[in-house]
């Protein structure tokens, strides 16, 4: 189930794919747009209020672990277990900048 911050009921709805442990679930600023990541360590951006997916992000190997959404929600930043830093356009679904720690 999705709540605005009013506590509105806005939609409800099945994941799929979702890791045995919860979670990282983010909503934009403006409601419109929900971020979910998957056991894959792929994303979904959902449309809330339509219960749909609108894109899946492609880019990490394992679970992720930060998800976060520029102020004017065009850009997504996430971060996973693989060691890497993400930041996506959401206009095309593209990985436009990777950072990476390496290895120890």
């Amino acid at each position: 189930q999705v709540y605005s911050f009013s506590g509105k009921l806005l939609s409800e709805f099945r994941i799929q794919g979702l890791p045995s442990q919860l979670p990282i679930i983010k909503l934009n600023e403006a409601g419109n747009a929900l971020a979910v990541s998957l056991a894959s360590g792929d994303i979904q951006i959902w449309d809330p209020a339509a219960a749909k997916i609108i894109m899946t992000l492609h880019g990490h190997i394992s679970k992720v672990r930060i998800l976060n959404f520029s102020r004017d929600g065009k850009y997504l930043v996430s971060a996973a277990e693989d060691r890497t830093m993400r930041l996506w356009n959401l206009v095309n679904g593209r990985s436009i900048a990777m950072v990476s720690s390496g290895t120890d």
